[in-house]
C-alpha cells in the first residue's frame, strides 16, 4: 500500500494507524495528529450531510441520522472536493437499513432533498416566458411535433409516499400533522431564478412533464398522460407546466 493510500484507509477506519511516513513539521505526535485530522474529516461530512438532509435528520432524530452518516462516510467516502456533491448514495443507503425498514417513505424524502441540493448548485438559465410559451403554442399544426428543453435544475421525483407533504409539513412548527404518508405524490423541483421551487403534480400532469423532459414530443407525450389518467386535461396541465416555469426552450 502507497503512502496515498494507506492516508486514505487511515482516514476510513480508524482501526488504521496513521501513515509510516507520516511526520509532523514540529516532531509531535503523528498519531495524535492524524485522529485529530480525522475526527474533523468525520465531522465536517457529518455536519455537510445534515445541511443538505435536514427534514431526514428531523424524521429519524438527530443521534440516529448522526449514526447513519458515520456510516455512510465509511461505506461512500467522498470523490470530489466540493462538500455540495457528497451525498447521492445516501437514499439508497438509507433504504438498505433494516432498522428503517419500518419508514420506507425515508430514502425518497431523501431524494427529495438531495434534488433540491442538485437544483441549488445546477446552471444558471432563464425560464421561458408566459407570452413566449404562448407564443410556440399558437401553430395547432405544430403542437404534436413539439419539443421542450426542461431549465438544468429540473428534476421530477414520482414517489410512492406523500413526500412532498412530508417535507412541507417540516416547514412550519406542527411537523406531520394530518399528513397521511402513504399517498403518491410526484413532485417537480426547479430553480427557475434564484430560490428553489416545488410543485405537486396530478397522474396525468406529472406524466406528460416526464415525458418531454425525457425528450418525447408534446403528441406523444399528451398520448401518454391520456392514457395514465383518462381525465387527463390538456389546458389545465399545460398551465401548469407555464406556472412551473421549468421550460427553457421549445423547439419543432
Amino acid at each position: 500500500m502507497n503512502s496515498v493510500d494507506a492516508f486514505a484507509a487511515g482516514l476510513r477506519d480508524i482501526s488504521h494507524p496513521a501513515p509510516a511516513d507520516l511526520r509532523c513539521w514540529h516532531g509531535g505526535s503523528t498519531a495524535r495528529r492524524f485522529a485529530v485530522y480525522r475526527n474533523n474529516r468525520a465531522a465536517s461530512l457529518i455536519a455537510g450531510l445534515e445541511d443538505a438532509f435536514p427534514v431526514t435528520r428531523e424524521l429519524v432524530g438527530q443521534d440516529c441520522f448522526r449514526a447513519l452518516a458515520s456510516g455512510f462516510i465509511e461505506a461512500h467516502p467522498p470523490r470530489s472536493p466540493a462538500l455540495f456533491e457528497y451525498g447521492d448514495a445516501l437514499p439508497d443507503f438509507i433504504g438498505d437499513i433494516d432498522a428503517l425498514k419500518p419508514y420506507p417513505y425515508l430514502s425518497d424524502v431523501a431524494r427529495l432533498e438531495r434534488l433540491r441540493v442538485v437544483a441549488w448548485h445546477a446552471a444558471d438559465a432563464q425560464a421561458l416566458k408566459p407570452a413566449d410559451f404562448a407564443a410556440c403554442l399558437a401553430d395547432v399544426e405544430t403542437l404534436p411535433v413539439l419539443k421542450f428543453r426542461m431549465l438544468p435544475s429540473f428534476a421530477l421525483l414520482e414517489s410512492d409516499w406523500a413526500v412532498y407533504a412530508i417535507w412541507a409539513s417540516h416547514q412550519g412548527d406542527d411537523p406531520m400533522t394530518g399528513v397521511q404518508v402513504d399517498r403518491p405524490e410526484t413532485v417537480a423541483v426547479v430553480r427557475p431564478y434564484d430560490d428553489i421551487h416545488l410543485h405537486l403534480f396530478d397522474a396525468g400532469t406529472a406524466a406528460l412533464i416526464g415525458a418531454l423532459a425525457a425528450g418525447e414530443t408534446l403528441g406523444a407525450s399528451i398520448a401518454l398522460a391520456s392514457t395514465t389518467d383518462p381525465e387527463f386535461e390538456l389546458g389545465t396541465a399545460l398551465t401548469r407546466l407555464i406556472a412551473c416555469q421549468c421550460v427553457a426552450a421549445i423547439t419543432s
